[in-house]
């Protein structure tokens, strides 16, 4: 890399970890949350939902927005946006206003994913792009790891306004680095739009939709969403019940081994061929026996519960970068990589949004053996749909 694809990447890895920062730390402040507001499962998920939700559709406009304004402005922006709804969540008292910010912090947070994947596509090419893509991935397992340890202390210590408060100020810190970092200068952008504009020929849409096996990708992509971030929504509130409200610490082995599962992804490409597809179905496969035993073993045990979230979270992270980037990827030719990186990670969010309420109630109602059952048979879905999807005769209609 030269000096400015550094400075690009370090803006992008900053500016992404802060954004972690103010969205994880919901989960480490819930438990502290539900207390003092007296909030059920369901009530405390539908911030978490919504959030989802909104964030998935905002991901679809700020693809179609990204290509007309300066990725640096839409970066820093949604950055500063998402810091300012955490200071005001610090001062509510009303849980309702709570929700609506969250939301707002939602359609904020879906302002930078767009603007990285277009600095990377001007100022990276070949392999250091995909060095790039894979590396920024682990900027969301050090803003969680950030988030749970920051905000669950700050929520046990000194109550979860604070909690809000500071990742505010860590994500406004954030935005102004990735502003002097990026500088004035983020290339042609001005060519490159023109040159989006003039590109034609791009796949029919009824084609990508049903001769590429992308249905069964999108299926995928929404168990995958709500199994991962039911164990991270959720696994505070989970190991603090079990631990007597005392989790803070077992608690971050869940985002420290995300990171395992990043680069367990990334030796699983290189094991199968870079095959991305393949790749992401045997991964995803390899979750299926921890949530089993997640919903079979009734001992109780805060550190062997752990473990086995653990395991789940980061095997559904592992594939993240192999969804969001690599498989888009393959629609290049069709030029459809962005509208399939959009489509993608909407779908990983709208997975998310069932993994507020829908957890929340079940934890509620049905208990951690059942609610784990069910993620195991979202597991199946995902690595069915993903074996599905890697066929030779989708794989051909991109050739």
């Amino acid at each position: 890399m030269n000096a400015m694809q550094r400075r690009t990447f370090a803006a992008c890895f900053i500016a992404y970890t802060g954004a972690y920062i103010a969205r994880y730390n919901w989960a480490a402040a819930l438990p502290a949350l539900m207390e003092q507001l007296n909030l059920t499962g369901a009530q405390a998920g539908l911030p978490a939902t919504l959030f989802a939700v909104v964030y998935a559709a905002g991901q679809l406009v700020s693809g179609a927005v990204v290509d007309r304004v300066r990725a640096r402005d839409f970066l820093v922006a949604g950055l500063a946006v998402s810091a300012l709804c955490n200071l005001g969540i610090s001062f509510c008292r009303s849980f309702a206003l709570i929700t609506v910010l969250w939301c707002v912090n939602g359609a904020a947070q879906a302002m930078l994913w767009t603007p990285i994947v277009k600095l990377f596509a001007l100022r990276y090419s070949g392999a250091a792009r995909a060095k790039a893509t894979f590396g920024i991935s682990f900027s969301l397992v050090i803003g969680q790891l950030l988030a749970w340890a920051g905000a669950g202390a700050l929520s046990q210590a000194a109550g979860w306004r604070w909690a809000f408060a500071v990742s505010a100020a860590t994500a406004l810190l954030s935005a102004v680095a990735a502003f002097f970092l990026l500088g004035g200068d983020v290339g042609d952008e001005s060519a490159y739009t023109a040159r989006q504009r003039r590109e034609g020929g791009a796949m029919p849409l009824k084609k990508m939709f049903f001769a590429t096996g992308l249905v069964a990708l999108l299926l995928a992509c929404v168990a995958n969403g709500f199994v991962r971030d039911s164990v991270m929504t959720w696994a505070p509130n989970i190991l603090s019940k079990l631990s007597g409200g005392s989790s803070s610490a077992v608690s971050l082995m869940i985002p420290c081994l995300n990171m395992a599962g990043l680069l367990l992804g990334k030796l699983c490409l290189r094991r199968f061929g870079g095959g991305a597809r393949r790749t992401t179905a045997y991964v995803t496969a390899f979750c299926v026996p921890f949530t089993l035993l997640l919903g079979l073993v009734r001992g109780g045990s805060v550190w062997l519960t752990a473990v086995l979230l653990s395991a789940c979270s980061a095997l559904m992270y592992g594939v993240n970068p192999l969804m969001t980037s690599l498989i888009p990827m393959e629609y290049d030719k069709a030029k459809r990589v962005g509208l399939v990186a959009g489509l993608m990670d909407s779908a990983i969010y709208l997975g998310s949004g069932l993994s507020g309420v829908a957890t929340g109630a079940m934890l509620d109602n049905l208990g951690l053996n059942v609610t784990a059952l069910l993620w195991s048979a979202a597991a199946v879905l995902a690595a069915a749909a993903t074996f599905f999807a890697a066929a030779k005769k989708w794989k051909t209609a991109l050739e």
